[in-house]
C-alpha cells in the first residue's frame, strides 16, 4: 500500500498551502456526482430492449444482468427496479410469462419499498400486460380499470405513458372494444412518432393491425401493417420487418387471397432467412406450404 507523509499530503489534497491556492483555483471543478457506472447500466439496458424482440434472447440477458450487477454494486435503487424490470420483458419476450411475472412483482415491491411511485406504477402495468397474457385476455376488464388507475403516476414520463396507453389497447382489444383499442393504441402511436422511437411505433401499428384484423376489418389490418412495415424498415429492425410480411400473409388468409399470403410467406421466410434468424424463417416457410401453390 502506497504511504502518504502526512504533513505533505494533506496541503496538497485540500490546497490550504497559500502557494497553492492558485494551481487549485485554475483546476477543473469536481463532479458533485460520479455517474460513469449508473450510464454504463442505462446503456446495457437500452441495447437489451433495442434487441428485446429480435431473437436475441440470451445477448439481451447479458446486457441485462451486467446492468443488474453495475445497479447493485453501486446501490442504485432506481437502477435496480429498472433492471428487473427489463428482465421480466426478457422473459416476456421469450414466452417465459410466470417469469415475467415474478420479475415485475419483485420491480414493484423494491419500488414502493424505495418510495419510487413511478416505477412501481410501471411495475403495475407490465405487470397488468403478464396478467393479461397469462390468463388468454379473460380480465381486460378488470386489466383496463388498473392500467387507467396508474396513468396519473406516469403522467410526467412520456415513454412511461405511452407503454400504458398501448398495453391499455391490448387490454381493450381483449374486451372485445376494439374502437377503444385502437383509440389507445393511437395515443401510444403519436408519443412514440414524435419521439422517434420507430420500433415501438412500428409495435403500435402492428397491435393496431391485430385489432382491426380480430373485428374482420381486413384491409384496414393490411394498411395498418404496411405502416408497421414503413417504421421497422427505417429503423432496420430485421425481426420485425419479417414479423410484418409474416403477418401480412396471416391476413391475407383470412380474407381468403391466397396468392397475395404465398408471396408475403416468401418474403417473410426471405427476411428472416437472410437475418439468420432460422427458427422464424421455417415458420414462414411452413405456412407457405401449407397453401398448396408454386412460387
Amino acid at each position: 500500500m502506497r504511504r502518504f507523509n502526512k504533513e505533505i499530503f494533506i496541503p496538497l489534497f485540500f490546497c490550504s498551502v497559500p502557494f497553492l491556492l492558485w494551481a487549485c483555483s485554475s483546476a477543473p471543478s469536481r463532479p458533485a456526482e460520479i455517474l460513469t457506472e449508473r450510464n454504463l447500466a442505462s446503456s446495457e439496458l437500452e441495447a437489451a430492449y433495442r434487441n428485446m424482440n429480435g431473437g436475441g434472447y440470451n445477448d439481451n440477458l447479458t446486457y441485462i444482468t451486467d446492468a443488474r450487477r453495475r445497479a447493485v454494486a453501486v446501490d442504485d435503487p432506481e437502477l435496480r427496479v429498472e433492471t428487473s424490470i427489463a428482465l421480466g420483458a426478457a422473459f416476456f419476450s421469450n414466452g417465459e410469462v410466470d417469469g415475467a411475472i415474478a420479475e415485475w412483482e419483485r420491480a414493484e415491491k423494491e419500488a414502493e419499498e424505495e418510495s419510487l411511485e413511478e416505477l412501481a406504477a410501471l411495475s403495475r402495468v407490465y405487470l397488468a400486460k403478464g396478467r393479461l397474457k397469462k390468463n388468454g385476455g379473460q380480465n381486460g376488464a378488470e386489466i383496463s380499470k388498473a392500467i387507467l388507475g396508474e396513468m396519473d403516476s406516469l403522467s410526467a414520463n412520456k415513454m412511461y405513458t405511452a407503454f400504458a396507453w398501448q398495453t391499455l389497447g391490448l387490454a381493450k382489444k381483449a374486451e372485445g372494444r376494439f374502437g377503444e383499442a385502437e383509440e389507445a393504441l393511437m395515443k401510444s402511436l403519436k408519443i412514440h412518432e414524435a419521439e422517434l422511437y420507430l420500433e415501438s411505433a412500428a409495435f403500435d401499428w402492428f397491435a393496431v393491425a391485430s385489432v382491426r384484423s380480430e373485428n374482420e376489418n381486413y384491409e384496414g389490418a393490411l394498411e395498418a401493417l404496411r405502416n408497421a412495415l414503413a417504421f421497422d424498415r427505417r429503423s432496420e429492425n430485421k425481426y420485425g420487418v419479417g414479423e410484418d410480411w409474416l403477418a401480412m400473409g396471416r391476413v391475407h388468409v383470412k380474407a381468403g387471397q391466397e396468392q397475395e399470403a404465398f408471396k408475403a410467406f416468401a418474403r417473410s421466410e426471405e427476411i428472416f432467412s437472410a437475418a439468420g434468424l432460422q427458427e422464424k424463417a421455417g415458420e414462414a416457410r411452413l405456412l407457405k406450404e401449407s397453401l398448396n401453390l408454386v412460387e
